[in-house]
């Protein structure tokens, strides 16, 4: 055994996980209620684009799965479930999309928070 496994070892041992017992009790977080509303943002932001993309219940799924080479049910997620994709996958998507945007839109990070929180959100961390 190595000094470093040695002294994990030690450590884990030494953690007294009894006093997060509570934390098993608390509700899974519900991330439609997290990201209440991404999908009505991220489909109004593809329709301020100028992409063009189909209408939502009209081929817009497989239209933005063909373009982001994802899954059609992970955009469903995104485009109907208020399921935001993965972290890189989000910034790639919408840094993508903002380069389709009138140049009056804002940054990436920013519309990437709006996109996952909301304005209200937005508005007080941006301010």
């Amino acid at each position: 055994m190595t000094t470093t496994s040695k002294a994990l070892e030690r450590n884990k041992s030494s953690v007294n996980t009894d006093k997060y017992l509570d934390f098993v009790t608390v509700e899974k977080a519900n991330l439609a209620e997290i990201h209440a509303g991404f999908s009505e943002r991220l489909n109004w932001l593809l329709d301020a684009s100028d992409m063009n993309p189909p209408p939502l219940d009209a081929g817009r799924v497989t239209w933005l799965a063909e373009l982001t080479s994802s899954s059609r049910p992970a955009t469903m997620d995104w485009l109907k479930h208020d399921r935001p994709p993965k972290g890189v996958t989000l910034r790639k998507l919408v840094s993508f999309i903002n380069g389709h945007l009138p140049p009056i839109m804002s940054s990436t990070p920013k519309i990437e928070a709006w996109l996952k929180y909301g304005p209200d959100v937005v508005d007080k961390t941006y301010t």
